[in-house]
Protein backbone atom coordinates (compact mmCIF):
# COMPACT_ATOMS: atom_id res chain seq x y z
CA UNK A 1 0.00 0.00 0.00
CA UNK A 2 3.07 2.64 1.24
CA UNK A 3 5.66 0.44 -0.83
CA UNK A 4 3.92 -0.84 -3.85
CA UNK A 5 5.42 -4.13 -2.64
CA UNK A 6 9.03 -3.33 -2.12
CA UNK A 7 9.18 -3.81 1.08
CA UNK A 8 7.24 -5.66 4.22
CA UNK A 9 6.68 -4.76 7.59
CA UNK A 10 10.09 -5.90 9.04
CA UNK A 11 11.91 -3.71 6.41
CA UNK A 12 9.71 -0.23 6.48
CA UNK A 13 11.29 2.78 7.47
CA UNK A 14 8.37 2.98 10.39
CA UNK A 15 10.03 6.41 10.94
CA UNK A 16 9.93 7.82 7.60
CA UNK A 17 5.81 7.24 7.48
CA UNK A 18 4.31 10.93 7.12
CA UNK A 19 0.65 12.18 7.27
CA UNK A 20 -0.10 11.85 3.41
CA UNK A 21 1.13 7.95 3.83
CA UNK A 22 -0.87 7.93 6.95
CA UNK A 23 -3.61 8.73 5.49
CA UNK A 24 -3.73 7.00 2.44
CA UNK A 25 -3.31 3.94 4.56
CA UNK A 26 -5.99 4.95 6.69
CA UNK A 27 -8.81 5.48 3.67
CA UNK A 28 -7.68 1.64 2.31
CA UNK A 29 -8.06 0.82 5.62
CA UNK A 30 -11.87 2.04 6.24
CA UNK A 31 -12.69 0.27 2.70
CA UNK A 32 -10.98 -2.76 2.72
CA UNK A 33 -11.21 -3.70 6.40
CA UNK A 34 -14.20 -1.92 7.84
CA UNK A 35 -14.65 -3.82 10.82
CA UNK A 36 -11.03 -4.32 12.40
CA UNK A 37 -9.46 -0.37 10.74
CA UNK A 38 -9.46 1.22 14.13
CA UNK A 39 -7.64 -1.78 16.15
CA UNK A 40 -5.23 -1.68 12.61
CA UNK A 41 -4.87 2.27 12.63
CA UNK A 42 -4.43 2.07 16.82
CA UNK A 43 -1.50 -0.33 15.87
CA UNK A 44 -0.03 2.07 13.15
CA UNK A 45 -0.47 4.88 15.73
CA UNK A 46 1.53 3.02 18.07
CA UNK A 47 4.58 2.20 16.10
CA UNK A 48 5.14 5.55 15.11
CA UNK A 49 4.94 6.33 18.83
CA UNK A 50 7.86 4.36 19.36
CA UNK A 51 9.56 5.55 16.43
CA UNK A 52 8.73 9.24 18.07
CA UNK A 53 10.14 7.45 21.45
CA UNK A 54 13.35 6.69 20.04
CA UNK A 55 13.65 10.34 18.17
CA UNK A 56 13.66 8.36 15.35
CA UNK A 57 11.16 10.99 13.93
CA UNK A 58 10.72 14.51 15.41
CA UNK A 59 7.49 15.61 17.43
CA UNK A 60 6.13 17.69 14.01
CA UNK A 61 6.00 15.14 12.22
CA UNK A 62 5.07 12.78 14.47
CA UNK A 63 1.75 14.73 15.39
CA UNK A 64 0.79 15.29 11.50
CA UNK A 65 1.26 11.59 11.38
CA UNK A 66 -0.76 9.74 13.71
CA UNK A 67 -3.77 12.85 12.89
CA UNK A 68 -5.60 10.24 10.73
CA UNK A 69 -9.42 9.86 10.82
CA UNK A 70 -10.84 7.12 13.28
CA UNK A 71 -12.73 4.63 10.86
CA UNK A 72 -15.83 5.60 12.57
CA UNK A 73 -18.08 8.52 12.66
CA UNK A 74 -20.27 9.40 15.95
CA UNK A 75 -23.83 9.92 15.83
CA UNK A 76 -25.47 12.13 18.26
CA UNK A 77 -28.57 9.54 19.17
CA UNK A 78 -30.79 12.60 19.79
CA UNK A 79 -30.89 12.97 16.15
CA UNK A 80 -31.67 8.95 15.61
CA UNK A 81 -34.28 9.84 18.55
CA UNK A 82 -36.03 12.44 16.81
CA UNK A 83 -36.72 10.40 13.66
CA UNK A 84 -37.86 7.56 15.55
CA UNK A 85 -40.28 9.97 17.80
CA UNK A 86 -41.77 11.07 14.39
CA UNK A 87 -42.24 7.80 13.41
CA UNK A 88 -43.97 6.62 16.64
CA UNK A 89 -41.18 4.61 18.29
CA UNK A 90 -40.22 4.48 22.09
CA UNK A 91 -38.43 7.17 23.62
CA UNK A 92 -35.47 6.62 24.49
CA UNK A 93 -32.49 8.58 26.75
CA UNK A 94 -29.82 10.97 25.13
CA UNK A 95 -26.73 9.01 24.55
CA UNK A 96 -23.51 8.97 21.90
CA UNK A 97 -23.17 5.92 19.94
CA UNK A 98 -20.08 5.54 17.89
CA UNK A 99 -20.59 3.33 14.49
CA UNK A 100 -18.26 1.96 12.39
CA UNK A 101 -18.09 2.77 8.82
Amino acid sequence: MVTDGSCDALTLNWAALRYKHTAAVGAVMSEKYATTANKMLSALRGVLKTSLRLELMDVYDYTRAVDIAICSCVLDFTLILIQMRSKGARRETNRNISFVL
